[in-house]
């Protein structure tokens, strides 16, 4: 297989979810609205979604850093250009497309790797 029909088979499990069962892709806003963490505290929410990352295979890493990159790159590239108060700008946008976009597809793609200890272990 290579890399590229990977990076596409990935795309395409992120886009649809079980599409002979007619299901709908869930968003996860917050660690909290993902079902098995529901009951969580946020410190074990944490550690189950570190072991959950940690999990995550190459391509869907990549594609995660890849996503990371465009939402870094121009912000650099704009605070080169711009001077005055509009280099606040770049900063806020970035912190809103981390949140807005890699933090959903992030929650997404751990969301199926989670297996819940009955006890949370540092």
């Amino acid at each position: 297989m290579s890399p590229q029909s990977g990076i596409i088979q990935l795309i395409t499990t992120l886009t649809t979810e079980n599409v002979n069962n007619n299901q709908i892709m869930t968003l996860y806003f917050s660690s909290k609205s993902i079902p098995q963490l529901k009951d969580r505290s946020i410190k074990e929410r944490q550690i189950i979604i570190q072991k959950a990352t940690a999990k995550l295979n190459t391509p869907e890493k990549l594609l995660l850093n890849l996503i990371k990159l465009g939402i870094l790159v121009p912000m650099f590239l704009y605070l080169v250009w711009l001077d005055g108060w509009m280099l606040v700008l770049p900063p806020m946008l970035s912190v809103l497309a981390y949140f807005g976009v890699y933090n959903l597809i992030l929650l997404r793609l751990i969301s199926k790797r989670i297996n819940i200890p009955d006890k949370i272990s540092s």
